[in-house]
């Protein structure tokens, strides 16, 4: 008795009562119409709410609300962590690679991108052996093979292809990324120019 007592404006925590008698007017146009709005509880409190109304018999409107706090916090949660990540993958000095358990690159962070010189559009779905030089392909494929999630492994050292023809040696960490149930889903590599490292290496033995 006491909420049908009230109005559609009454029970919107967001709109006034013009923007909803709009929206009721874009409904009888279409004939019906889906949207999030926040409604207010009796006490005062307030829930996101999915709507979807349409037109029933005799002019009146057949309503469907469903509360969508948990998705939309859900939602709100995840887009959070997405931030968080993209700020980490381009402040990091070193590069980072995610790929799929072919080793196929599926993101890349902006310094990846400088250490291979290729461009976003070009370097996504390459496989990471792909960059190798021929003689260090079969060693990072065995070692990508024995890759465990359990068991951090030392950074191997590999001479890399730049996207010009020009070489580059690199030390890559790879680490396992595991699904909701703990099963790998996916590989992030750490990627690290090493180039003048290993020319003031070269240097002091030739010395």
């Amino acid at each position: 008795a006491e909420l049908r007592a009230l109005a559609a404006w009454d029970l919107d925590g967001l709109e006034t009562a013009d923007a909803v008698g709009a929206r009721i007017r874009a409904i009888i146009e279409a004939g019906a119409g889906r949207f999030e709005t926040l409604h207010r509880r009796k006490d005062g409190t307030t829930f996101t709410a999915e709507v979807s109304a349409g037109l029933a018999s005799e002019g009146r409107f057949a309503v469907f609300i469903r509360d969508i706090s948990e998705r939309k916090k859900t939602e709100d949660a995840f887009r959070l962590s997405e931030e968080r990540y993209r700020s980490i993958l381009a402040a990091s000095p070193d590069g980072i690679a995610i790929a799929d358990m072919s080793g196929r690159l599926v993101m890349a962070s902006p310094a990846a991108h400088r250490i291979f010189g290729y461009e976003v559009g070009d370097f996504l779905g390459r496989s990471l052996a792909e960059l190798l030089c021929p003689e260090d392909r079969a060693r990072g494929a065995e070692n990508l093979r024995s890759l465990t999630y359990d068991r951090p492994q030392p950074p191997r050292e590999y001479r890399a292809v730049r996207s010009d023809g020009g070489l580059v040696d690199i030390e890559i960490n790879g680490q396992y990324i595991l699904d909701a149930k703990g099963q790998p889903a996916q590989i992030v590599f750490v990627v690290r120019d090493v180039t003048e490292r290993t020319r003031a290496q070269e240097a002091i033995r030739a010395m």
